[in-house]
């Protein structure tokens, strides 16, 4: 039995969003509409229904809800967490049971539950639709404390109804929001960042930004020379005193992605960068990405030293003996440019001779732990860096091998 209810169908202002929840064991305990607890309580309990039920979310934008008017984007909104949820527990439910004298049966050309029953307060009623009341209320009030003090973030729900898509001024504005949400107990799947383009006469246009840097003389030469491969234009370059020089690049935005890390190795940690938005300008094509390929995973379980000790001829570990590994999940980074599949799990094999010498033990070099930003400016436009609140992975966006190579096939042409 599914329960369903949305926030924000009466306020004025902000998104409308939706939540559809199955009762577990066991069950937290004190559900009620969500209008009647308290805020300190609907806090307590929004992380128990999360880990202990299954449940979907669906947010409908203020610009969605003009389109649509109020009451077709909250029918929309339930459809749409009806179906996640569906997708997450892999099978159909039985009865849906939603709050209000209403549902969208008929009313959505993709709602698919025939026996889906409307209840007036509901909520207060039946315990799934409570856990379904508190899951949207408490969403849709932390989409509006960030609202609040982010202005510049933008949250509008993407193409394939299973992601957000999250725009804001730059990586370290969104670096901030994932980790903010990271330290709440949220789990995310994050893609490489991309820049907004805009269509001008038929004409693809870029933001460019103005990059001015002081550096010490001696890695002038390394800054000049990368950031040309990442497309920008040298407009001034003067001796700014005391051995250092003032470089300045108008660059495009997407080329800077990721490059602040790189900068800051480069320059040994002397380097100062400042970055200010430009124009928008015709697009300069593509800007080569890393070079190197990474080291994917082809088994789950538990990594093993022995096989991290021959793997590490192949290049550089992100992962120690003994970490939990899946399929997909990224371990390393490939001294050459290709994507190189391997075993982490493989064992030394075993035999009833009596060895002659004595083994070696297995000392592995420490691996490279990113951080947050580190990550998010490492991964490439088919990788996504998997965050949780214990850690910090990298993984290929799409995990079954077969599934990727015919991806990248059909991407190539």
């Amino acid at each position: 039995m599914v329960g369903v209810d949305e926030a924000g169908r009466g306020p004025l202002a902000g998104p409308v969003v939706a939540a559809a929840g199955v009762l577990c064991k066991p069950c937290p305990g004190g559900l009620d509409d969500s209008k009647k607890l308290s805020a300190k309580r609907r806090a307590a309990l929004e992380p128990q229904i999360r880990e202990r039920c299954a449940w979907g979310l669906a947010v409908i934008e203020p610009a969605e809800i003009d389109r649509l008017n109020i009451f077709h984007a909250t029918m929309r909104a339930m459809t749409l967490a009806v179906a996640r949820l569906v997708e997450t527990l892999g099978c159909e439910p039985e009865t849906v049971l939603i709050d209000g004298n209403m549902t969208p049966h008929g009313r959505q050309s993709d709602w698919r539950w025939a026996d889906a029953r409307a209840i007036v307060g509901g909520d207060g009623k039946e315990r799934c639709i409570g856990a379904a009341s508190i899951l949207a209320k408490e969403y849709r009030d932390r989409l509006m404390r960030e609202a609040e003090t982010n202005v510049a973030i933008r949250v509008t729900e993407a193409d394939d109804k299973d992601s957000f898509e999250v725009a804001g001024r730059g990586e370290l504005q969104l670096g901030v929001l994932i980790e903010t949400m990271r330290r709440e107990g949220f789990e995310l799947g994050i893609s490489r960042p991309r820049v907004l383009f805009k269509e001008e006469n038929g004409q693809r246009m870029e933001p460019y930004e103005t990059v001015v840097i002081d550096v010490d003389d001696e890695f002038s030469g390394t800054v000049v020379e990368k950031m040309q491969r990442r497309k920008a234009e040298l407009t001034e370059m003067r001796p700014s005193g005391q051995g250092k020089t003032r470089i300045t690049f108008s660059a495009p935005s997407r080329g800077l992605i990721g490059y602040h890390g790189e900068f800051l190795s480069d320059t040994r940690g002397t380097g100062i960068m400042n970055r200010l938005f430009e124009k928008y300008d015709t697009y300069r094509g593509p800007i080569e990405g890393r070079q190197n390929g990474v080291l994917i995973s082809m088994v789950p379980g538990e990594a093993v030293p022995y096989a991290l000790n021959a793997r590490e001829e192949r290049g550089e570990l992100f992962i120690r003996g003994g970490a939990k590994i899946y399929e997909g999940m990224i371990i390393g980074e490939n001294a050459k440019p290709d994507d190189l599949e391997v075993n982490p799990m493989k064992s030394k094999q075993l035999t009833n001779f009596r060895s002659t010498g004595k083994d070696d033990a297995i000392r592995l070099t420490p691996p490279r732990v990113m951080t947050l930003e580190q990550a998010i400016a490492y991964i490439d436009d088919d990788e996504m860096v998997e965050v949780t609140p214990e850690n910090i992975r990298l993984r290929k966006a799409i995990l079954d091998p077969h599934e990727r190579k015919r991806a990248k096939r059909a991407a190539q042409g």
